[in-house]
């Protein structure tokens, strides 16, 4: 399923997938 890996490098893709990553793009 390579179109969820791409949906998980996309932290704005959605609300919910910025806060599995652990705000790592977002920062602080």
């Amino acid at each position: 399923e390579g179109t969820r890996d791409r949906q998980r490098h996309r932290p704005r893709a959605s609300p919910s997938c910025r806060l599995r990553l652990g705000a790592s793009e977002a920062g602080p």
